[in-house]
């Protein structure tokens, strides 16, 4: 009930509000105005607050694409769009990034990530070590490749496969536990 009165109140005091270039009109008192006008003191109107700077570049571009300026299909696939609220302020920049980021990262090959970790490590070792590191790193690679060009020409032997995968410095094979 009293939120009805109040809401009712405060309604009719913004219809009393004219806009500019409206005639004067004489106006009715409100039912009960003298009563409620100790809610003009909490009814004042809040500040909206919005989380976009009016003079910013984005502001201008988002008025020249405005929905007026879009084909009426467009229009209805971004009213069916739920938005998702944001807490910070996001630029359309960023957004994208985000996405492209996101895309990157599905489609990562394991190794892309395996010598993407290697690095860190390899970072974080003296200079000279580091040097050592990608020469060992670049023959294995190296004979890697000679030996799958090998296996390319030669027919299929599964010693030979093998072979590119065993450390050239350690020959024995782990104990099998019995």
């Amino acid at each position: 009930m009293w939120t009805n009165i109040r809401n009712n109140y405060q309604k009719a005091m913004k219809n009393r509000i004219s806009k500019s270039g409206d005639s004067a009109k004489p106006q009715r008192p409100i039912k009960h105005e003298r009563e409620l006008q100790f809610l003009n003191t909490f009814l004042q109107n809040r500040a909206q607050v919005s989380n976009l700077d009016s003079s910013s570049k984005e502001t201008q571009d988002s008025f020249l694409d405005s929905p007026q300026s879009r084909p009426q299909s467009q229009m209805s696939h971004i009213d069916s769009q739920k938005s998702r609220p944001r807490s910070q302020n996001i630029t359309t920049a960023e957004i994208l990034k985000e996405y492209i980021d996101s895309k990157n990262k599905e489609d990562e090959h394991p190794i892309d990530i395996f010598f993407k970790s290697m690095s860190a490590t390899v970072k974080s070792l003296p200079k000279k070590l580091q040097l050592q590191v990608k020469r060992d790193v670049l023959l294995l690679v190296n004979k890697a490749e000679i030996e799958y060009s090998e296996l390319s020409e030669a027919p299929q032997n599964i010693e030979t496969t093998r072979s590119i995968y065993e450390p050239s410095t350690s020959k024995q094979k782990p104990p099998v536990n019995q």
